[in-house]
C-alpha cells in the first residue's frame, strides 16, 4: 500500500469519519419500566465516554493529518502555504488542530491555533430512526421492546420497505471555561469541506465517497 497516495489517504479518512455510525442502534437501548412522560418501555444506555472519545479522537487525527499530506503534495508546486492559510482562516480547522495536538502533547497546550483551548465533553450516541417507503404520505413508526424476546423492534401503519435505528457517536466542543463552541460533526465536516476545496482548486483527486 502506497501511504503517500493522496487519493487513498482521503478514502481512508472518509472511512474513519463514517466509523462513528453504528448501523445497529438498538444495542444502546435497555428494556424496562421507566418513569418518563412518554410512557416508553425502553431507555438509552449510559454512554461509555472513554470508548466514544477514543473513536472520535481517532477521527480527529485522521482528518487533521491530511494537513501534512496536502502540504507534501502541494510542495512540488510551491503551494504548501495554501494549507496553513486555510487553517488560519477557518475556526473549525483551528479547533481540529488544537484537539489533535492536545491529544499528542497534553492539555492545555502552551499555544493554540484557535486561542480557545478546546476540549471534547459529553460524549454520547445520538439515536436516529430512518425509514423508507414506496408510497407517499405520513409514515407513523413505533419503536418498542418485544416482551417475548426483549429485542428492540419497530412497526408502522404504512408500507415500510426499510426501517432502521442507527447510532451516531458525537460530542460537544467547548473552550477551557466549558463554554460551548460547536458540535463535533460541525467541526469535522466543515474541516473536510475546506480540505476538499484545496484539493479541487489544485487539481488533486477527490474520491466519490458519500459521508453520512
Amino acid at each position: 500500500m502506497d501511504l503517500n497516495d493522496i487519493q487513498k489517504r482521503i478514502e481512508r479518512t472518509y472511512k474513519s469519519v463514517n466509523g462513528r455510525i453504528e448501523s445497529d442502534g438498538s444495542k444502546y437501548l435497555i428494556a424496562g419500566n421507566f418513569n418518563n412522560p412518554l410512557g416508553l418501555k425502553f431507555a438509552i444506555k449510559e454512554p461509555n465516554e472513554q470508548e466514544i472519545h477514543l473513536l472520535l479522537i481517532g477521527i480527529v487525527h485522521s482528518v487533521a493529518n491530511l494537513k501534512d499530506h496536502l502540504k507534501n503534495v502541494l510542495s512540488s508546486q510551491g503551494k504548501q502555504k495554501i494549507v496553513e492559510d486555510a487553517i488560519n482562516a477557518n475556526l473549525e480547522l483551528q479547533l481540529l488542530m488544537d484537539l489533535n495536538n492536545a491529544d499528542k502533547h497534553g492539555y492545555p497546550l502552551n499555544k493554540t491555533r484557535s486561542g480557545l483551548d478546546p476540549i471534547m465533553i459529553e460524549h454520547q450516541h445520538i439515536l436516529h430512526g430512518e425509514a423508507g417507503t414506496q408510497i407517499n404520505g405520513i409514515i407513523k413508526i413505533e419503536f418498542y421492546i418485544d416482551e417475548k424476546d426483549q429485542q428492540f423492534k419497530s412497526r408502522s401503519t404504512s408500507e415500510i420497505t426499510r426501517c432502521d435505528l442507527i447510532a451516531i457517536a458525537t460530542a460537544k466542543i467547548v473552550d477551557i471555561n466549558r463554554k460551548f463552541i460547536m458540535n463535533f460533526d460541525s467541526m469535522i465536516f466543515k474541516s473536510l469541506d475546506v480540505w476538499e476545496e484545496i484539493i479541487k482548486n489544485n487539481n488533486l483527486i477527490v474520491p466519490k465517497i458519500t459521508t453520512n
